[in-house]
């Protein structure tokens, strides 16, 4: 194989490890706290995926197949609002888009 190919297959592989850790710095998994086996996918796909810790989120959720949009407001929609804000990963502008 030649130098040319060589270096081009390093660089390529830099690259693709590069986009990975970028992809997982920007990935947050959600799992539903009150589901084991939710618990234990969400585990297992942020460590495939070296997505750090403080990136894996849990909510608790009902178990039931279908919630009231009300429940989804205020057990999942309003505490993942308040935790992006929290962390930093979500700024909100003020009304005026000041």
């Amino acid at each position: 194989m030649s130098r040319l190919a060589i270096c081009f297959l390093i660089l390529l592989t830099a690259s693709v490890l590069n986009a990975q850790d970028r992809l997982a710095a920007a990935t947050l998994v959600l799992f539903n706290s009150s589901d084991p086996d939710s618990v234990e996918l969400a585990r297992y796909y942020a460590a495939a995926r070296a997505i750090p810790s403080d990136q894996v989120v849990g909510f608790e959720l009902p178990t039931a197949e279908e919630i009231s949009r009300a429940d989804f407001n205020r057990l999942l929609a309003d505490p993942l609002r308040n935790k992006l804000v929290e962390k930093g990963w979500w700024t909100l502008r003020k009304n005026g888009g000041e």
